[in-house]
Parts: structure tokens; sequence; C-alpha cells
């Protein structure tokens, strides 16, 4: 057997033999085969390469937005527990103010109640005692400087009135 300078004819297939690869894959119709299959196989890598790129960047873009989107619905969360405590604390003053409200005027109530009995009582003191309060005898006297007769039995309807006080 001869080796690969020897006369092959490439259309009768690669020869038999320790140096079939060899002498086959460097006859120029077995280099160009070889090389379009090489060439095949590195863009069928490329393009598979650039398919796992395109996915691997799709999976971080779509992962941002989901980063994105949950950071969104966290400071939504939090401007919504925000906008429920200020009203909560709004509605605690409220309810504070209204209390005060509510203690002021039983205060003021109070302090008017306070004076119209010290007025009643001063009055009574300058006065003297109510009709009620005073004795039986002192009930019909008339004021001091004027003089009644006393009540008859017989008398008529008109004269057993009393008479009204001046003072």
């Amino acid at each position: 057997m001869s080796g690969c300078g020897a006369a092959v004819d490439p259309a009768a297939g690669p020869p038999p033999g320790p140096l079939l690869c060899w002498c086959w894959c460097w006859s120029s119709p077995g280099l160009v085969l070889v090389l379009l299959l090489v060439l095949l196989l590195l863009v069928l890598l490329l393009v598979l390469v650039l398919v796992l790129l395109l996915v691997l960047v799709l999976l971080l873009v779509l992962l941002l937005v989901l980063i994105l989107v949950l950071v969104l619905v966290l400071l939504l969360v939090l401007v919504l527990v925000l906008v429920l405590v200020l009203v909560l604390v709004l509605v605690l003053v409220l309810v504070l103010l209204l209390v005060l409200l509510l203690v002021l005027i039983l205060v003021l109530v109070l302090v008017l109640l306070l004076v119209l009995v010290l007025l009643l009582v001063l009055m009574l003191l300058v006065r003297g005692a109510p009709p009620w309060q005073r004795r039986p005898s002192q009930r019909h006297s008339p004021p001091s400087g004027t003089e009644t007769p006393p009540f008859s039995s017989g008398s008529s309807s008109s004269s057993k009135r009393l008479r009204p006080q001046t003072t």
C-alpha cells in the first residue's frame, strides 16, 4: 500500500488502511468537505451561543422587571400604610379635641352653676330668709313702717288676701 503521496482517485473514495483519514482528508475534495462541516458546526455553535445569550438576556430583563414591580408594590404598600397611620392619627387628634371640648363645656357649666348658687346665697344673705323659711309669725308681717289690721273671721274675701310686700 502506498502513502498519501501516491495517486489517489478521489472518486473511488478513501483508500483502506491506517492512513485512511490522513490521506483522504487532505485530498482536495475531502478537505473542502471537512472545512464545510467544520464551518457548519461553528455556525451552529455560534447560533446556539447567540440563542443562549438571548435567552439569558431575556431572563435577566424579566428578572429586572419583576424586581421593579416588587419594589413598586412595596412602595405602594408603604404609602398606603403611611396614609392609614396618618388617618388614624388624625382621627385620634379629632377625638381628643372632642373630649377636650366636652370637658371644657362641662367645666363651664359647673362654673356657671357655682356662680348662680353663689349669687343666690348672696341674694338671700342680703334680703334675709325666703318666705318658705320664715317662721309663721313673720310670714304675714308687713315690712317695717307699715301697719295692717288684724284679720277678722267675718271679713270679706278680699280682705283675706295677702298684700304683696314691697321693698
